[in-house]
Order: structure tokens, then sequence, then C-alpha cells
């Protein structure tokens, strides 16, 4: 029979697994707490280790779970009837299996009980340590790249406004970042469990935490120091392109609505006459921004060459494409895709990307020709086909060479290294983040993109439909994210500035290497898997009594 304090300690359990994730939900924007995220993991894991594997597992799940829910609350502002919440719920719930997973991992490998754990020897105590904060990096890696891949809520974005700290993710990447963010949670963690079972003893709870802080303290200082060698470098020597970015801010209702195309595309007209004004060198509109096909509808591609060619501006633009595969047969369904161009002063279009990352249930409907019912949840029609390489945007009369992103895809650190060559000067992100309101979505999509500056050293220039139109330096820091007036971020609008761009280009470690990082996550995580069960040999797992905790 359960007694009242087991009772009590069961759902204490359950409530703190709760709170962690909650805390880890408030890390990332719109609240940006970031120090929370410093706090969660660590939290979790004490949780987690205080039951065995299978209740772990489920401790993780419901920590994921809250945390997901929480984080992701925009999907429930999409336009479309029923399938918000059914959306919200499974992306919720196939999230929090991989924070499940990562605690069921680490309960495993716990060499005995926790009080145990907690007086064997330091050495063995840190290795293991960093063994979970790099089975946490290797959890996020995966829950980047399986199916479809969702890299969008990795702990390390959480940091995006910590210039300095955010440096190292030249080096090793957001999963680099993310690992000392868990290594240090954990850590403090062990720290003040240390310091409850012996308060007199507190000498020994800074030796948990000394190691990680120095690192923190390290990896903060170089950050510092590499951020004022870029910034001497840059005012050394740099390009100076002054661009103009229409942000036109639609619903996306008023995307699907046919009808209300033709007024759109005017109204995109209208603030690209107001922003040309300024006589910039590049225009560019974001996605969605232009109705119908430019190479097949004569009105728009009039329009659309005749700027260019009267206004002496490169423009970047965004728009639908359909071609036939060459195997097609006759009278077939060509296939579309979602593309960017790049069309010169003299109207020629000089280049065209289409976009590789689509949207499931935005884009496409995955296992359609299996399940044609699923296209009930969606109103696209056919869907789009992928791209299948990065296309150079070369800008010959200011001697620069840009890469385009469309949408979501430079939440994707590997698809941005893939685009930036050695002669690429910039990024270019064109993105319609009207799917999701006035919501948090736009700012974690920022957090996300400051990345991609900072990992391949090039700038990036964002253009939103409704979003954060900006600009990001190759250290991380956002410039013009708001307008000049007191008008809200998700307001229609353009913006016209002078965007910095070096003339000696900045190669990372990261571009070079990719995701090396990760595999050295991955035989810490090894190494502490071996380690705890070869300490623990096979015996049956031991119940933890609350007086050993």
């Amino acid at each position: 029979m359960e007694t009242e304090g087991t009772y009590l300690q069961r759902h204490g359990l359950r409530l703190a697994a709760l709170g962690c994730g909650v805390l880890l939900a408030l890390a990332f924007p719109l609240a940006n707490v970031a120090g929370f995220a410093w706090l969660a993991p660590g939290g979790l894991l004490y949780v987690g280790l205080r039951q065995p594997g299978g209740k772990a597992f489920r401790h993780g799940f419901l920590f994921g779970l809250i945390f997901c829910l929480v984080a992701l609350y925009w999907l429930l502002y999409m336009p479309v009837t029923g399938f918000p919440i059914a959306g919200w719920l499974v992306l919720a719930g196939y999230l929090a299996l991989f924070y499940g997973l990562w605690l069921w991992f680490c309960a495993r490998s716990l060499p005995g009980t926790l009080a145990e754990f907690a007086d064997g020897p330091w050495l063995h105590r840190t290795i293991w340590i960093m063994g979970a904060a790099g089975a946490w990096t290797v959890m996020e890696w995966l829950m980047s790249h399986l199916l479809t891949g969702f890299p969008w809520i990795q702990i390390g974005v959480t940091q995006h406004r910590m210039i300095p700290l955010i440096q190292v993710t030249s080096f090793v990447g957001v999963p680099g970042l993310s690992f000392l963010i868990v290594w240090f949670s954990i850590s403090l963690m062990s720290a003040l469990h240390g310091l409850a079972r012996t308060p007199r003893r507190r000498h020994l709870a800074w030796r948990e935490i000394c190691l990680p802080m120095i690192v923190v303290a390290i990896v903060f200082a170089a950050g510092s120091s590499r951020v004022r060698k870029l910034d001497t470098q840059i005012a050394a020597g740099s390009h100076g392109l002054k661009l103009a970015l229409i942000q036109p801010s639609f619903p996306q209702t008023m995307l699907w609505d046919e009808s209300t195309s033709t007024n759109r595309f005017e109204r995109v007209l209208e603030l690209t006459e107001e922003a040309l004004q300024a006589k910039p060198d590049v225009l560019i509109w974001p996605e969605a921004a232009m109705p119908g096909f430019i190479r097949y509808d004569q009105e728009i591609h009039d329009q659309v060459i005749g700027l260019a060619r009267t206004n002496d501006v490169w423009i970047i633009c965004g728009g639908d494409d359909a071609r036939f595969r060459e195997d097609a047969p006759p009278g077939g369904r060509p296939d579309f895709f979602n593309c960017t161009y790049l069309i010169n002063p003299q109207g020629e279009v000089v280049a065209q990307y289409a976009k590789r990352r689509l949207v499931m249930f935005g884009e496409y409907v995955p296992l359609a020709k299996w399940l044609p019912f699923l296209k009930w949840f969606t109103p696209i029609g056919g869907g789009f086909t992928p791209g299948e390489e990065a296309v150079p945007f070369p800008i010959k009369e200011h001697e620069l060479q840009t890469a385009t992103l469309i949408c979501f895809e430079d939440v994707f650190a590997w698809l941005a290294r893939d685009s930036v060559k050695a002669d690429t000067d910039f990024l270019v992100n064109i993105t319609n983040d009207g799917w999701f309101s006035d919501s948090a979505e736009q700012w974690q999509h920022l957090a996300n993109a400051i990345f991609r500056s900072v990992e391949t050293g090039r700038p990036l220039v964002r253009c939103a439909n409704n979003g954060i139109t900006c600009w990001i330096d190759p250290v991380g820091r956002v410039h013009t994210a708001g307008f000049s007036d007191d008008r809200s971020v998700y307001a229609e609008g353009f913006k016209v500035f002078e965007m910095t761009i070096p003339k000696e280009r900045i190669e990372t470690a990261y571009w070079r290497g990719g995701d090396w990082f990760v595999w050295v996550c991955v035989g810490l995580a090894a190494w502490m898997f071996w380690m705890g069960r070869r300490e623990r040999g096979q015996e049956p797992e031991a119940s933890v009594a609350p007086s050993e905790l």
C-alpha cells in the first residue's frame, strides 16, 4: 500500500519534471530568460535519476511534452481548421520521445544508486556528467535530422543574445554550445546535491562546478576577443551594399485566396516604389510576395523586369516555378518549385534557386500517394518538389556573390553551410512567417538564423512577409530589426539600409568541418554508458530510498 510520503514523492517528481520543462520553454523567445536553460537539464536529470529506467523515461517524456507545448504554442495560430491542435499535440509528443529516451539512457548508465554515484571518485563523476551532456547533444542532433528534421528548439539557441558566448559556434556549431550548457547545468545540480547531503563540506561542492565554470569563462573571453578582432578586420576593409527590403505583412489566409492576388501584388509594387526612392543597389522581396509564375505570366514578368530596368537595381524575389521532367509523359503534370530569382538591372534572370527543404503539410503532403485522406488536413494543392542543390547568385556590378535560403531553411545549419562557398560574400533568407500571426514564432526563427551567420562567418539578410526583416553581421548582432518609427515589427512597410560586408571573407572551423563535435559527443556518451554498466555490473537495479538523496 502506497504511503502518503511515497505518494507525495512520486507526484512531486512529476511536478518537478513539468516545472523544468516550463523553465526551458521560458528560455526561448519571447520570454528570453536565457539563464533558465542553464538550470533545466540538470534539474530534469536529478529527477530522473531518482527513478528506475522506465519511470525515468516517463518523466523525461513529461518534461519534453510540456516544454514543446509551451515553446511551440504558436502552432495554434495556423489558419487551418482542425489541424493546428492536432499538429501541435502530435509534434510535441514526437519530440518529447527524444527527451524521454535521453533520461532513460542516463538512468540506465548510472553506476549504482544516486548516493553511491555522489560519493564516488570525482573524475569518474565528471566523465559521466560530460557523457550525459554528450548524450543530450546527440539527442538534439538526431532530432534535427530524423524524418524531416526539427532543429528549432536546440538548447544552445536560447543564448542567441549572448554575443561573446555564441562565438564558440563558429568552431563547434550549436551542438557545441548545447553541450556546454547541459554540462554546466548537470554539474551545478551535482554541486547542489552534494551541498545538500554534506553542508559542512562546501569545498567539495565547488569542485563539482569548477571545471565547467572555467571552460565557460574561457569560451566567453575567447568570444569577446573574436568579436573585437572581427570588428577591427571589418573596419579595415569592407563593402557597403545598400538594400531595400519589402515587408507586406499579408496574412496567410489572404495568400491562399486567389481573388486577392492582384490587390496583393499592387500593394507590393506600391511599397517597392516608395523604397526605390532611396536608390538601393539591391531590392529584395519576401517569400510569397509575387503571385503567379514570373516565367509564364507575362504581366508579372513585365512589371518585375520593368522595375529592374527603370530603377537600375538588382532584384532578389521569390516565386513559384513549374517544369516538366525530361521523362514526363505527354499531358502529365509538371513539377512545381518554390524558388528565388536574381534579376540584374538589364532585366535578365541571372540565377534561380529551388527550395530544398520543404514544409510538411505546408508545401507537400507526406505519404499522399498511399494515404490520400491526409490532403484533407491542409489547404495546399498538389504540393512542391524539392530542389537539388545550392545556386550562387553573382551580383557582378558590385563584385559580390550571395546565396539564398527560403522560409525555414535558415534553421538548418548544414543547409546554410552547404550554400556558402569559398566566394560567397553573404546569405539571403526570404521567408513568410504570416502563418503564425503576431507570435513568438518570428522571434524564435530569428534566434535560429543568428547562428547561421556566426557558423559560416557570413552576414545574413532576412526579408520576411511577416516577421523580423533585418540583417545579421558575422558575429551574430542583429541590425534594423524594427522600423524607424513606432510600428510593430510585424507591420507592413519597407526597410532601406546599408549592409557592411567584409572584403576579406571570414572562414570558420565549422564551415570547413561541419558537425564534427557531434561525433565527440557520441564517444562521450558511449564511454559514459560503458563505464556505468561496468561499475554497476549486471546486478538488478536497486531502488533508491529517499534517505539516500
